[in-house]
């Protein structure tokens, strides 16, 4: 499989113009194709360069139904292995490769990057931010029952069977214990590697405010006891019904990627 074959999936929340066009020209010179989802952001996402998707929602619906939007689209396109990735220009392209080796290796089908697997990757958090994902990985594992070095790491990487597998419910920032609870509950294989995290700008170092924390809790709790088996709200399915529409996607196909849910 050539580079031309993967995709990177960039949800985009109200991201500065500069840095989405660097990490955007950073994704591109390495061949990659892109989807950007635009959750919302004001104003838009405009681009129309090739090699690159843009799917938007007109209001924002949150990084998790953002996420899904994408994995909807990229099920309809039968893409083979897709990239995720945050806006925000932490992740670096040039360590996609070393990300999707073990799924061309077929060693596995869900590949997570890892702060915690590299003295050089572990020096580079800033020591309150350390001490929070370390907290969230027990956080975690009280939820999903997995034991994981850095669930909360947006830079993973699926197969075309986990593409399919792997549905979100959860809009928001629970998604990321979501999908490794979908990982294991869809018996897919999985496996940690070591990716290096750059915080550079002020706006990266932000972690989650206590209130918007406690809410995350509640919606973990209440997603825990229902196994995430919880319907998708109407209205989100709605704005992701215009979305893929506007893209071509029709209603017909998005209700068979709805069903595999």
């Amino acid at each position: 499989m050539n580079r031309n074959e993967i995709t990177v999936l960039v949800p985009v929340f109200n991201e500065p113009e500069v840095r989405l066009n660097d990490l955007i020209t950073e994704i591109l010179s390495h061949g990659y194709h892109l989807i950007i989802v635009d959750d919302g952001s004001m104003p838009p996402v405009r681009h129309s360069l090739a090699k690159v998707t843009l799917l938007r929602h007109n209001i924002n619906l949150g990084q998790g139904a953002a996420i899904e939007t994408g994995m909807q689209y990229a099920r309809q396109k039968n893409i083979e292995i897709i990239v995720h990735m945050d806006a925000d220009g932490q992740h670096k392209a040039d360590e996609i490769k070393n990300l999707i080796q073990p799924l061309l290796n077929d060693e596995c089908d869900v590949v997570f990057g890892s702060r915690f697997l590299s003295k050089s990757s572990i020096n580079l958090i800033p020591s309150g931010r350390k001490r929070l994902l370390r907290l969230a990985r027990w956080i975690n594992v009280f939820f999903t029952g997995v034991v994981m070095s850095d669930v909360h790491n947006g830079f993973r990487a699926l197969n075309a069977k986990a593409i399919r597998s792997l549905t979100l419910s959860m809009p928001g920032r629970g998604h990321a214990s979501e999908i490794v609870f979908r990982t294991v509950q869809n018996k897919l294989r999985y496996y940690e590697v070591p990716v290096h995290i750059e915080y550079r700008q002020p706006d990266q170092l932000n972690s989650i405010g206590i209130k918007e924390g406690i809410s995350l809790l509640k919606m973990l709790l209440w997603a825990r006891y229902k196994k995430f088996d919880m319907p998708v709200p109407a209205w989100i399915s709605r704005e992701r019904t215009h979305c893929l529409s506007e893209a071509g996607i029709a209603p017909e196909l998005q209700q068979q990627s709805c069903l595999q849910q």
